[in-house]
C-alpha cells in the first residue's frame, strides 16, 4: 500500500495537515531578529512605522500669571515624513468628575499642532496651528516660533557675541523650536520624534550655545515671562489645524470644509498655482456686493475683443485690454511723473465716447520721434489731424512765443522802461562774464555788450550792395548823403551888401520862392527861421525806447 496515496491521505484526515506542513515557516526563520518559536511582539520601528512618544509637562504649582518655555529641536527628515508634535490637555484637569471621557487624553482637547523640518531652508513645510476647544483652552500658549525666543549671553567671555548681540539682548536660536506655556496646567506632548524640553524656573536656563573657538560665541537663554509681557505676542487661540491625528478631528474639519460647488467663504483664498475657470469660454471674476449687485469684474469673453476690466455699478465706465494690443479707456487717465505708458513700434492712447462712438487718439510714429493727434467719427474717418513731427526744440503754444523768457539770448530789444526786468542787461556797451553768461558769450565773442544808446540799428547788408563792407557788431558814423543846391538869379533887394568871403555875415538870393541857409555860419539874417529841423545831425523821425538783451 502506498501511503502517499491521496485517497488513503483523505481517508485518514491527513490531507489538511500535509498541505500546512510543506506552507509551514521553519523555526530558523526570524522576523526583525526575533525568533519564531513563541509569540513575537513588534513595535512600529520593527515594522518600520512612525514611531509616537508621549510626555507630559506638568506646570501645576506654578503662576498662571507667567508663562514658561518649552523648546525642541526637529530631526532631520530624511525617512521623507516631516517630525511633528502636539500639545493638549485632559479634560479631567479642566472639568473634574464632570468629564464624560474619564481620565483619558483625547485630541478634542488639542491645543497645538506643529509640523516642520530640520532647517528652514529645506524646503519642508513647518505650520503653527491652534485650535480654541473652549474658553477654558484662552490664552494658554504664546510665541511659537519656528526658532526659540531666547536670551543672548556670552558662553565664556573670550570672544564677541554671535550676529554681533548684546548680553542680554533678545535673540533666535537658530537650533530650536518652542513655545511659552500658561502655569498652573499640565500639558501632554505627543510627538515621533524625542526630546522635548521645558522649564518651570522663573530665572534663566541654558538652552543651547556655540562657538567657533576663533572670534565668535554665544549661548542662548529662556526664562518664563510675566502673562503681560509683550516679547510674548500674540496668543494663539483661534486658528484651525490642517489636519489632526485622530478621525474625530477630521470629521470637525470636513463640517466646515468649503463646498466644491459654490458657497460663502469666510477669510482669504490663497492659491499656489494657477486658477482656472472652465465653462463655456467666458472667464469671469467678479466681486459683489450682500444684494448681489456686482461691484467690480474682470472677464474675457470667449472670441472676444480682449480682457474686460469694468468697475461695476459704482460707475466709471470699463477698460479693455484688445488682442491688437491697444489699451482702450472710458474717460480721464490720471498719471504722475514716474508713471510711463510704454510700446514697442507704435504706440497708441483712444479716448472713446460711450454715446456717439466717436474717439480721439494719440499715436507715435513708428520710430517713437514724432506723434499724431487724430480726431475720428465711429466710421474710423479722420475729422481732425495734428501732425507734430521729429524737430530740435519744444512745440511752444500762442502764450509761450507771447513769453519774454522764450526771446533768444543775446537779441535787442526794446524796452519801455528805465531798467531792465530780471535776467536781462542794457545795451550800454558794459563787459559782462562769458563764464557766467556762456549763451551771451556766443552771441557776443568780445565779452563787450554794445553800446546803443542814441544809436539806429541797422540791417546788415549781407551782399545787397547798399551798404557793403560792413560785419556784424560793426560801428558806423553819421554822414549826409552828397546833394547840390540849385542857385537862381531872381534879384532881390538886400538890406547890406553880398558877399563869399569864409567867416562873413551874408545871405545870397538863391530862388524867388525859397531861402537858403549858406553853409560858411548857417545864420539867416534876414529873418530866417528852421522850425527846429536843422540841427546839429541827420535824422529820421523816431521814439526812444531802452535797448536791453537776455542774459541767459
Amino acid at each position: 500500500m502506498d501511503r502517499r496515496d491521496p485517497e488513503i491521505l483523505n481517508n485518514l484526515g491527513l490531507t489538511e495537515t500535509r498541505n500546512q506542513a510543506q506552507n509551514a515557516v521553519p523555526s530558523s526563520r526570524k522576523v526583525n531578529g526575533k525568533a519564531l518559536a513563541e509569540d513575537v511582539t513588534l513595535n512600529a520601528g520593527d515594522v518600520q512605522g512612525e514611531p509616537r512618544f508621549n510626555q507630559t509637562i506638568d506646570l501645576t504649582g506654578l503662576s498662571s500669571d507667567r508663562y514658561y518655555p518649552v523648546w525642541w529641536r526637529f530631526p532631520s527628515n530624511d525617512i521623507g515624513a516631516n517630525p511633528w508634535l502636539t500639545i493638549h490637555r485632559n479634560y479631567a484637569e479642566d472639568r473634574g468628575d464632570k468629564n464624560p471621557f474619564g481620565k483619558e487624553t483625547h485630541l478634542a482637547g488639542l491645543l497645538l499642532q506643529i509640523e516642520g523640518g530640520d532647517n528652514p531652508w529645506g524646503g519642508d513645510a513647518h505650520y503653527l496651528n491652534i485650535k480654541r476647544i473652549s474658553q477654558t483652552y484662552r490664552n494658554t500658549v504664546k510665541n511659537i516660533r519656528y526658532k526659540m525666543m531666547s536670551i543672548a549671553r556670552p558662553l565664556d567671555g573670550k570672544f564677541p557675541l554671535l550676529h554681533n548681540l548684546k548680553s542680554g539682548d533678545i535673540t533666535y536660536c537658530d537650533v530650536l523650536s518652542g513655545c511659552y506655556l500658561r502655569g498652573g496646567l499640565t500639558y501632554h506632548v505627543t510627538s515621533n520624534f524625542s526630546g522635548i524640553y521645558s522649564s518651570n524656573k522663573e530665572g534663566e536656563v541654558e538652552i543651547s550655545s556655540w562657538s567657533n573657538n576663533q572670534d565668535k560665541e554665544i549661548k542662548w537663554m529662556v526664562k518664563s515671562y510675566a502673562i503681560g509681557d509683550l516679547l510674548l505676542g500674540k496668543e494663539y487661540d483661534d486658528t484651525v489645524l490642517p489636519y489632526a491625528h485622530d478621525y474625530a478631528e477630521t470629521i470637525n474639519l470636513a463640517k466646515n470644509a468649503y463646498p466644491i460647488t459654490g458657497g460663502k467663504l469666510n477669510g482669504e483664498l490663497a492659491a499656489s498655482n494657477v486658477v482656472i475657470s472652465q465653462g463655456d469660454g467666458r472667464q469671469h471674476f467678479a466681486l459683489r456686493d450682500n444684494d448681489g449687485k456686482t461691484r467690480a469684474y474682470i472677464y474675457k469673453d470667449k472670441g472676444g475683443d480682449g480682457i474686460h476690466v469694468n468697475n461695476g455699478y459704482d460707475g466709471g465706465g470699463e477698460w479693455v485690454f484688445s488682442k491688437s494690443g491697444e489699451l482702450i479707456c472710458p474717460g480721464t487717465i490720471n498719471s504722475y511723473l514716474a508713471h510711463t505708458i510704454r510700446h514697442t513700434g507704435y504706440g497708441r492712447v483712444n479716448f472713446v465716447h460711450q454715446n456717439t462712438g466717436d474717439y480721439i487718439y494719440l499715436e507715435t510714429t513708428q520710430d517713437g520721434k514724432g506723434i499724431y493727434f487724430v480726431q475720428r467719427n465711429q466710421g474710423n474717418q479722420n475729422q481732425w489731424v495734428l501732425n507734430f513731427p521729429q524737430k530740435n526744440g519744444v512745440v511752444a503754444t500762442t502764450d509761450d512765443v507771447a513769453n519774454i523768457s522764450n526771446i533768444p539770448v543775446g537779441t535787442p530789444l526794446p524796452w519801455t522802461q528805465a531798467n531792465p526786468p530780471s535776467g536781462y542787461l542794457v545795451c550800454n556797451g558794459q563787459s559782462f562774464n562769458k563764464s557766467t553768461y556762456p549763451k551771451l558769450g556766443l552771441a557776443y565773442p568780445s565779452g563787450k555788450l554794445p553800446d546803443l544808446r542814441g544809436e539806429f540799428i541797422r540791417g546788415l547788408d549781407a551782399g545787397r550792395n547798399i551798404d557793403s563792407g560792413r560785419n556784424i557788431l560793426s560801428w558806423q558814423n553819421q554822414m549826409v548823403q552828397k546833394h547840390r543846391h540849385v542857385n537862381g538869379y531872381g534879384g532881390r533887394a538886400h538890406a547890406f551888401g553880398w558877399t563869399d568871403n569864409a567867416g562873413k555875415a551874408g545871405s545870397y538870393h538863391s530862388d524867388s520862392k525859397q531861402r537858403l541857409v549858406f553853409t560858411n555860419d548857417g545864420s539867416d539874417f534876414d529873418g530866417f527861421s528852421n522850425n527846429g529841423i536843422v540841427g546839429n545831425e541827420t535824422r529820421p523821425r523816431n521814439i526812444a525806447f531802452l535797448y536791453i538783451v537776455r542774459a541767459a
